[in-house]
């Protein structure tokens, strides 16, 4: 009879921590939201202008830099964006697909691009203002060194984004001049 009672008591045991080790895997599961999910939530914060610097759920931060519409011609609807998360450069390219009733806009990301790792001596050009071999290309993304008294710098790296594709390739920069707004940051 001692026999069956330790068996029975082993068999409830293990059962129990069994149980246990599947409610703790299930908890994680739930509770660690995915990357498309965390995308989401990054993008509606790079949405919301009033928020320029943020925490997300995950423990990264994001800090938007800098912002526009495209082109006013060609792209309307479209807007770029140059964000870090954690410390990290990227430039996102959203389209606006509507409005709320309160008539803000929805934005839905089209493209990203990661940015290689960029000094405190650079700056990343979004605004519209880079030529390639001379010819203006609102749609040109550079980094650039500004040194010197000039008004563009041959860019380091430079990108261009397909609007019928709808995504971010590299170009070769050796064309590529790049000015900036001006004024001191």
């Amino acid at each position: 009879m001692r026999i069956r009672i330790t068996g029975s008591c082993c068999l409830a045991l293990l059962a129990c921590a069994n149980a246990d080790r599947a409610s703790r895997r299930d908890s994680t599961t739930v509770s660690v939201p995915d990357s498309a999910a965390l995308e989401t939530y990054a993008d509606s914060v790079l949405d919301n202008p009033s928020r320029p610097f943020a925490i997300l759920p995950n423990g990264d931060t994001l800090k938007s830099i800098a912002g526009m519409v495209m082109d006013e011609k060609q792209a309307p609807n479209y807007g770029i964006e140059h964000y870090t998360r954690n410390s990290v450069h990227y430039v996102r390219i959203a389209e606006t697909v509507g409005r709320t009733p309160d008539r803000k806009p929805i934005n839905s990301t089209r493209a990203r691009l990661r940015l290689p790792a960029i000094d405190s001596t650079e700056d990343v050009v979004i605004w519209g203002l880079c030529s390639v071999n001379g010819t203006n290309d609102p749609f040109v993304i550079g980094i650039m060194r500004p040194t010197g008294d000039s008004v563009e710098w041959q860019a380091s790296h430079a990108w261009r984004f397909d609007l019928t594709g709808r995504t971010i390739r590299e170009i070769p920069a050796l064309g590529v001049k790049c000015g900036t707004i001006g004024g001191d940051d």
